[in-house]
């Protein structure tokens, strides 16, 4: 179910920022810089706020967690791109009434790069391999992606490996070796 609300601008989200605002059983809009997602969000807590938008102090989307130790938070809590928090302080600030609705849908994905995203797709593959293959060495699993893998180029500074796994090529070659 989506949940709206409405939004109070609560700067940085440090503590001071709540003092003389009305955020009980609003969202705090805050933005993102000086201390972590996570003290502002228990900050907004603290005043009252059900829950809290943050946006980004510079351009793109931004990705933060709001815990070290993978805790939840009893509020409802989500990033925009700058540009839509400086609109919404604007219109704030304007003395409009400004609303936001938190909806998760199922075509909500974000986009990530480079080995932390890389590691476990040739992870998967590698385990899709040896259930192909029991009898399979970790170097022969490590021969098979790089002989099987789409390279990728040009790649004089070897940016890209040996190239995109290919899964299907991988299981197949694992599945007929020795």
């Amino acid at each position: 179910q989506p949940e709206t609300n409405v939004l109070v601008d609560c700067g940085l989200g440090k503590p001071a920022d709540f003092q003389g605002k009305d955020v009980k059983g609003k969202y705090a809009l805050i933005q993102r810089g000086e201390i972590a997602f996570g003290e502002k969000v228990k900050n907004a807590i603290a005043a009252g706020a059900t829950g809290a938008v943050i946006y980004n102090n510079t351009t793109g989307l931004l990705q933060g967690s709001l815990t070290q130790d993978g805790s939840v938070l009893p509020a409802a809590v989500f990033m925009v791109e700058q540009n839509v928090g400086q609109q919404l302080v604007a219109a704030l600030q304007a003395k409009q009434v400004v609303k936001a609705t938190l909806q998760t849908i199922a075509t909500d994905y974000a986009s990530f790069q480079g080995t932390s995203m890389a590691t476990p797709h040739v992870a998967g593959v590698a385990a899709l391999m040896k259930a192909a293959n029991k009898k399979l060495t970790g170097a022969q699993v490590k021969a098979i992606l790089k002989q099987t893998a789409q390279p990728l180029g040009p790649n004089p500074n070897n940016e890209f490996g040996s190239g995109l796994v290919n899964a299907e090529a991988a299981v197949a070659a694992a599945a007929r070796a020795n």
